[in-house]
């Protein structure tokens, strides 16, 4: 069991004794079976781990699996072999949704119709105007907004609000900061149910490319297909159906066809480079320049060649958006979701569910946290 964890840690025998605060004989010691944990090395071990304490007590180590399709890097990956960090986030959103279903079935609420509502066989036009339908979107919106953030915010209130889609966003494992999510492991999922869908999106990536991934997501809520994604666009031919599809929703959705010709046409005069063209679209719809290079190349735009060229210039110069800092509760909003936070709080309120339960849905641990989350969501 100790061999096993130290593996899943990715943990050299030298790192895990460093971890753990002892000699590399002793973990040699352990895991030859001469020495053994006491309870508080073990505590230890659980909690860098992310599992509970009683798993250790197995007699062999179990089969981890997060239960859902990998479309991550194409085909590329047979089976899911989740990190602790990822293992641990999982397994909180399934928690949560959990919750939430049994909220919704509870007060009668009728399942969602436009879950399950596109296949893959559909135009991909046809897939974008059922979700702008369910979001009550258009094309001008992009023009209202601010900024990215101010973009993100008004396409998360439309999932939340009007498709009910709790949409949560983190760059660690709960409230630890000191257990970032990977961005070369994952980008976001999806969680579909016919009454209780759900969308996590890592923010340790680049704000314009969170954008992508949200939608990337609302497409696979849409073909009542969940599943984790790293929403890899310089591969443009992705060789799985399903995220080859998502993806195309995702691009069409944000950068339409016709406007994206539309600013490379206006843009031709301008005697800038293709890199400083992608870049001044880019801007005008708030999303990274890997998704305009990704749509101007899908689009026949921009010569194969030089995209490749492209992408590997782009690879050095976006950088991921860091996730943390700022205001904590401003965060926590995000992390767990406007929509879900204010149903939570709603039923501590009312006396309906205890405070242990609320703090745990909601990563909290004192009435005192729960007061200033229920401010942050206007409560």
């Amino acid at each position: 069991m100790i061999s096993w964890a130290r593996k899943r840690l990715g943990d050299s025998v030298e790192a895990f004794a460093r971890r753990m605060g002892v000699s590399i004989e002793r973990v040699t010691n352990w895991e030859n079976g001469v020495a053994f944990m006491t309870y508080a090395q073990i505590k230890r071990l659980a909690d860098q781990s992310l599992l509970p304490v009683g798993l250790f007590f197995l007699e062999s180590p179990p089969e981890l699996s997060i239960g859902m399709t990998d479309f991550r890097n194409g085909s590329e990956h047979n089976q899911l072999f989740p990190s602790p960090e990822l293992y641990a986030v999982v397994s909180t959103m399934k928690y949560r949704q959990a919750w939430y279903r049994d909220y919704l079935l509870e007060n009668g609420c009728a399942p969602l119709d436009y879950v399950g509502s596109i296949t893959t066989n559909m135009p991909v036009k046809t897939a974008v105007g059922r979700l702008k339908t369910v979001l009550q979107w258009d094309d001008g919106i992009v023009e209202q907004c601010k900024d990215w953030e101010g973009y993100f915010d008004r396409l998360t209130a439309a999932m939340e609000e009007l498709a009910s889609i709790p949409v949560m966003r983190n760059s660690v494992v709960d409230n630890n900061t000191s257990r970032h999510l990977d961005l070369r492991e994952f980008r976001g999922f999806a969680l579909a149910d016919q009454f209780a869908p759900l969308i996590f999106i890592n923010a340790a990536d680049s704000k314009g490319a969170q954008l992508f991934t949200l939608v990337h997501e609302a497409t696979h809520i849409l073909l009542n297909q969940s599943g984790i994604s790293n929403v890899s666009l310089s591969g443009v031919h992705c060789s799985q159906i399903v995220e080859r599809f998502c993806n195309a929703v995702a691009a069409e959705f944000l950068a339409p066809e016709a406007i994206i010709k539309e600013y490379w046409k206006k843009s031709e005069s301008s005697k800038l480079g293709c890199l400083e063209r992608i870049s001044f679209i880019a801007r005008q719809l708030k999303l990274s320049r890997q998704v305009i290079l990704y749509r101007c190349q899908s689009l026949r735009l921009i010569p194969a060649v030089v995209a490749n060229g492209l992408w590997d210039e782009l690879k050095s110069l976006e950088k991921p958006s860091g996730g943390s800092g700022g205001n904590f509760y401003a965060m926590l909003k995000n992390r767990v979701s406007r929509l879900f936070a204010r149903m939570v709080i709603s039923e501590n309120d009312s006396g309906n569910i205890s405070f242990t339960d609320a703090f745990r849905l909601l990563s909290v641990n004192s009435t005192a946290s729960l007061r200033r989350l229920s401010e942050a969501v206007g409560m």
